[in-house]
């Protein structure tokens, strides 16, 4: 196939839209191996001429693959296909309670929170918050988790020690 070469048509007279026609024929494509993981897909500035529709048309759908985790946008590089097998963090979640208000409930409710939030594709931190001497609140150990947070952006995925499913969360 031509390197430029658009695997799939739109249909006009489709009843579904452009954007999702866009998005379903770029995921077909991604899955049927034309686009493998990787590989740079062609620019929403690209396609929207070559595909007879808006750019904002083709960035919605660039952005729909992205939430899907078909894809990832790269500033200077492009929208690059992802390796499928590849877990993708969507964010990190800081549960904040206050130190020693600890009942049975609680507890229930923030172990939900954290697997349903593992689950979902988000880091989950949970993180109490200590009465300081001199009263209001100790934030450093919240401070710490933050800027961990954020430190690990640059880092490998590996370096954070995540359970891989709500069973592992639980243990």
């Amino acid at each position: 196939m031509a390197e430029n070469e658009i695997p799939f048509s739109l249909d006009r007279s489709d009843g579904r839209s452009l954007a999702r026609q866009l998005v379903d024929g770029l995921r077909g494509a991604i899955v049927d191996g034309h686009y493998r993981p990787g590989d740079v897909l062609p620019s929403y500035r690209e396609l929207a001429p070559a595909l007879g529709v808006s750019e904002i048309v083709t960035k919605a759908a660039f952005k729909q693959l992205g939430e899907e985790g078909f894809v990832v946008a790269r500033p200077r590089i492009g929208t690059i296909v992802r390796n499928r097998t590849a877990r993708q963090w969507r964010g990190h979640v800081v549960l904040v309670r206050p130190e020693g208000d600890d009942n049975y409930l609680q507890t229930i409710v923030a172990g939900s929170v954290r697997d349903a939030m593992i689950d979902a594709g988000y880091l989950f931190s949970q993180v109490c918050v200590k009465t300081a001497e001199r009263g209001g609140e100790d934030f450093a150990h919240l401070d710490a988790v933050l800027s961990r947070s954020a430190s690990s952006r640059s880092r490998p995925a590996a370096r954070w020690n995540r359970p891989t499913s709500a069973a592992d969360a639980a243990a």
